[in-house]
């Protein structure tokens, strides 16, 4: 049925940037990857009130077809915006916002990983220890939910994040 609807608003020429960002999200969930992709972009070009939180999709769906250059121009694209562009086009509070931006620097972290960018990965780990004091506990906890609930990979990914992170904290550490 919302298919069908924003299919129709499509058929009206009614092009709006949270049409196609909502078609878009439609078809990630769906599994029609290809086309929430295009639908994405097509939000990104009107330049749309929530585009931190669409480029951040587009980004992880870019990187799961293995275009991980591309995912990391659109993880930087929604990193660009300032914590008050993320309040303002999402709704967070300051302290979200934060939370919003550590995660989209994990997710580009393991982009320039997969891309032997090692230095670069380190300073996007670093800003997170900086910049997020309980972004630590948190993915601990996540980590924990995840192997209760029976996600061991994720949980182990997570777990690596985390004890890589603990590394290049201790080797920044000032004397």
């Amino acid at each position: 049925m919302a298919e069908y609807l924003l299919l129709k608003c499509l058929g009206c020429e009614f092009y709006s940037p949270f049409t196609y960002s909502s078609l878009g999200f439609l078809y990630r969930d769906m599994g029609k990857t290809k086309n929430a992709i295009a639908l994405f972009k097509r939000a990104l070009e009107q330049k749309a009130s929530h585009t931190a939180l669409v480029a951040f999709e587009l980004a992880k769906l870019i990187g799961r077809e293995g275009m991980i250059s591309e995912s990391i121009e659109y993880f930087t694209i929604s990193l660009k915006l300032t914590e008050k562009d993320i309040i303002e086009s999402t709704g967070l509070e300051m302290s979200l916002a934060i939370r919003k931006r550590s995660e989209i620097l994990m997710h580009r972290s393991c982009a320039y990983e997969a891309l032997g960018l090692k230095e670069i990965q380190a300073r996007d780990i670093i800003e997170i220890a900086r910049s997020d004091e309980t972004f630590r506990i948190r993915y601990i906890e996540e980590g924990k939910r995840l192997l209760k609930e029976g996600f061991p990979l994720k949980a182990e990914k997570i777990r690596k994040f985390i004890t890589k992170m603990d590394k290049l904290i201790a080797i920044n550490q000032p004397f």
